[in-house]
């Protein structure tokens, strides 16, 4: 008899956010349905999932609205009252959902036939690790969170930027493996074929990042690019990561893998794929299929000239569009070396009579000319804090390759201080509510 457990993979939700102040609270609901819709045609064809496995990054920020929360704790609480489905939902918190929000409705969850794992507790390595039983199987799950630095190493009084990042690395790899041994152990004790699963919200060595897409690392150099190798080996049977924005295979492993964001996250993520993992697990084989996310709201990227006669001209690709019928969010980069003072309004013009709307102009000009040319196609949000001050760095070349390298050390360690106060204070605040409450 075969221990046959299946699950969907999922991440980076980031509900609450918005795109140039458009509210996106309708695509969310609508992936919500349909991947509700998407368990029942699977379990109509006999694929029952027994599992939906989040992996971090729920919300958008460390305090969303009350509206954001009830969206998801009615998916949650519907998906437990459907006698058909009733999976076991494990979300774990990301870099960018504050740690005590999940702790906060840990309970709550628990009627609702889903976990939440937001801190971590070294005195408890037990609150990480979920048993699911499923229709005709069991696994383990290793339900680990965004991993903060306070709790991966101690601080001591003038350590070197390398070595606060080594015992950061080593302390992120001692608890995986401390929780990959108690893991094991408990599929041993339910049976030598259960599968362990393990999630992780980090980044990969190797992972591909699409720098338009405002994907936030807490480190983006090499502290938090860990070794896949090292966290998970073959005693875990599939890592269900998050975080990057893509989805991909870590080392050209299938079982190891981010199942990237479900919506695009701003107009850079706007080509890409976007999907929802199923795992099966027989035993402890593991095969993935990815299943595409339809999209409610589709954003396009229009460049090109504001010469209606050019080739490339921006109000020829408006007419195609809009004889295709679209509404698409649009994002305009005009590439002329002069830009008209009406560019703006001749665009608004072009696209009134359809159901598009432009959320963002661009000029690669106006920006070429200014003393940073390397942000010609893309606006300051779409940096990484550490890219951005390497530009900067980079043009002043009466600093020596030493200087740069140590004001750059300084600059990775001042982020990771700001990160660090930024949870502190969302802790704080939550703590703080919850008393008055």
């Amino acid at each position: 008899m075969f221990n046959i457990f299946r699950f969907l993979h999922t991440s980076d939700w980031h509900f609450g956010r918005q795109l140039f102040g458009k509210d996106r609270c309708a695509e969310f609901e609508d992936f919500l349905n349909w991947l509700k819709d998407t368990m029942r045609s699977l379990h109509c064809e006999g694929r029952h999932v027994d599992a939906l496995i989040i992996a971090g990054d729920l919300y958008n920020s460390s305090s969303p609205s009350s509206a954001v929360c009830k969206l998801y704790n009615d998916f949650v609480t519907a998906l437990a009252n459907d006698p058909e489905l009733r999976p076991q939902v494990i979300a774990v918190a990301g870099n960018h959902d504050a740690n005590r929000n999940f702790d906060d409705v840990k309970e709550l969850m628990t009627l609702a036939n889903a976990a939440a794992v937001g801190s971590i507790d070294k005195q408890n390595l037990d609150g990480q690790i979920v048993t699911v039983q499923g229709r005709e199987g069991q696994a383990v799950v290793m339900a680990v969170p965004f991993l903060l630095t306070r709790d991966m190493r101690t601080a001591e009084e003038n350590e070197s930027l390398s070595t606060k990042e080594e015992k950061l690395k080593n302390g992120i790899r001692e608890h995986y493996a401390q929780l990959t041994a108690i893991a094991r152990e408990r599929a041993r004790e339910l049976g030598g074929n259960v599968p362990v699963i393990a999630t992780g919200h980090l980044f990969a060595t190797g992972g591909k990042v699409n720098s338009d897409s405002g994907e936030e690392n807490l480190y983006v150099g090499t502290a938090l690019e860990v070794d896949a190798g090292q966290l998970f080996p073959a005693d875990i049977d599939y890592a269900a990561l998050g975080h990057l924005h893509i989805p991909q295979t870590v080392g050209n492993d299938p079982t190891r893998r981010y199942s990237g964001s479900p919506l695009p996250m701003g107009f850079g993520e706007a080509k890409d794929n976007k999907v929802v993992c199923l795992v099966e697990c027989t035993d402890r084989a593991v095969s993935v299929e990815e299943i595409a996310v339809p999209r409610r709201q589709e954003l396009k990227v229009l460049r090109g000239s504001a010469d209606p006669n050019a080739e490339n001209s921006l109000f020829g690709q408006i007419d195609a569009l809009k004889e295709a019928g679209s509404s698409a969010w649009l994002q305009v980069i005009c590439t002329d070396k002069q830009l008209t003072p009406e560019f703006e309004k001749q665009i608004r013009e072009a696209v009134r009579d359809s159901a598009m709307e432009v959320l963002e102009y661009r000029s690669t000009v106006q920006l070429a000319e200014s003393s940073l040319p390397a942000l010609a196609e893309k606006s300051l949000d779409d940096f990484e804090p550490l890219e951005l001050f390497d530009i900067i760095l980079g043009r002043h070349g009466e600093l020596s390759e030493e200087t740069k390298l140590t004001a750059r050390e300084v600059f990775i360690e001042v982020l990771g201080e700001v990160e660090e106060e930024r949870r502190a204070k969302a802790d704080a605040g939550s703590s703080e509510l919850g008393t008055r409450d």
